[in-house]
């Protein structure tokens, strides 16, 4: 009996991925992608108003439609994993939608054009901060419930990591010559490494 209880332990770890790996691979997707929501969040209104000479207010509502976007994908790609929809493609859509996002930032800045920035920040609202929930729902579908706890907190501390240089990173950036421009074409590299790590995702789970 014990060693017939112990068989079926063995293929199941050697079949799927280890529950280590998961969690290493959502702390660092969670703690680049921090890295640009932040950067972008710090110094979106600062952008509007310097660059394209929007009113205080206005500068202001730039990051309120974010956040409004952000709390309703919240919603929606959580419903979407509620469904079953696939963790590492989902991650993948979000990461090319935040890539979007940043370089509409940038031509926001080389076109100098309001309509531009509204598209971006929309696209940033609705993509870069709705990957919280997806990185929750997918530890939730892989990580054993013992584990559960320390395994979120560890990913929440990846991306709180990743709010923390984010800002510093984009300060110094923008503090450049090349300016916002630098920036925003920095916040684009970063957002490429998340598509990257989640094509990698998308394919290992194919193989």
């Amino acid at each position: 009996p014990l060693a017939q209880s112990k068989t079926p332990k063995s293929v199941e770890v050697s079949t799927g991925p280890s529950t280590r790996f998961i969690v290493i691979t959502l702390t660092a997707f969670g703690f680049i992608n921090g890295m640009g929501v932040q950067a972008t969040n710090v110094y979106l209104p600062l952008f509007a108003v310097r660059e394209l000479h929007f009113s205080l207010f206005l500068g202001g509502l730039t990051a309120a439609v974010a956040g409004a976007f952000g709390v309703a994908a919240r919603i929606g790609w959580g419903a979407l994993m509620s469904k079953g929809v696939s963790a590492p493609k989902l991650l993948l859509t979000l990461a090319l939608l935040a890539t979007s996002g940043a370089l509409t930032f940038w031509q926001a800045q080389v076109q100098h054009s309001a309509p531009l920035l509204w598209l971006a920040v929309l696209l940033h609202g609705a993509a870069a901060l709705g990957v919280s929930v997806v990185l929750m729902a997918a530890l939730l579908r892989a990580v054993p419930a013992a584990s559960l706890g320390s395994s979120t907190g560890i990913v929440s501390a990846g991306q709180f990591a990743g709010f923390t240089f984010g800002p510093l990173a984009m300060g110094a950036l923008i503090s450049s010559p090349g300016g916002f421009t630098t920036g925003w074409l920095a916040v684009t590299g970063v957002y490429l490494c998340c598509v990257g790590l989640g094509l990698y995702l998308v394919l290992r789970k194919r193989s």
